[in-house]
């Protein structure tokens, strides 16, 4: 189910990153040893036109996503902390509301962190001109933070497009506030592309 949220490329670093924060280094570090022969970094600007939107890269930081042929869904910005990161991605989706979509994301990541997941909130937000949610999840007995934006676009003659973009926290960071502003200030950067 996981796979219907986030794509492969964020979806791996997803996988990386919250095992990490766990305590399970080993296992991470073998995964992101195939994962870094197959990226593109993207500095000032990311712009994904299959999926339609595009981003601003924050200066000082590098937006890092997958090579072709692999897929392009988004990408991920490792923040200044190095156990933090903000991750934009978009993928077709089945889901037909934000509801569904909000619960696809926690059964997800209540999969990833191994079932110790616990919503902190769950509210109304806007992702450029769409409705979206934003969702905030205590992950793995308060080891990290997992804060995510999700709206759906409907275009006609396609499939339904699902947008995401979060903050993956680790609680010993101790750079809460500035983290939730890089995430704040992508958000706030997101624009939409018109779609082929």
């Amino acid at each position: 189910m996981w796979s219907k949220v986030i794509r492969p490329g964020v979806g791996v670093y997803l996988a990386i990153a919250l095992p990490l924060a766990l305590g399970r280094a080993n296992q991470a570090q073998q995964t992101s040893k195939a994962v870094n022969s197959a990226t593109r970094t993207y500095v000032h600007a990311y712009v994904n036109h299959e999926y339609g939107y595009q981003i601003q890269v924050p200066e000082g930081l590098a937006a890092v996503g997958t090579s072709p042929p692999n897929p392009n869904h988004g990408v991920k910005i490792q923040l200044t902390d190095s156990k933090s990161y903000v991750w934009v991605d978009a993928s077709y989706t089945d889901a037909t509301s934000l509801s569904e979509s909000a619960q696809e994301i926690s059964s997800g990541l209540a999969e990833l962190c191994g079932g110790t997941i616990k919503n902190v909130s769950h509210i109304d937000a806007k992702l450029a001109d769409l409705r979206s949610v934003r969702l905030t999840y205590e992950c793995g007995g308060k080891l990290a933070f997992v804060d995510v934006v999700a709206a759906i676009r409907l275009a006609k003659g396609r499939s339904t497009i699902l947008y995401q973009v979060g903050l993956f926290e680790d609680n010993s960071s101790g750079n809460r506030l500035s983290n939730v502003q890089a995430l704040n200030n992508t958000l706030s950067q997101f624009k939409l592309l018109p779609l082929d």
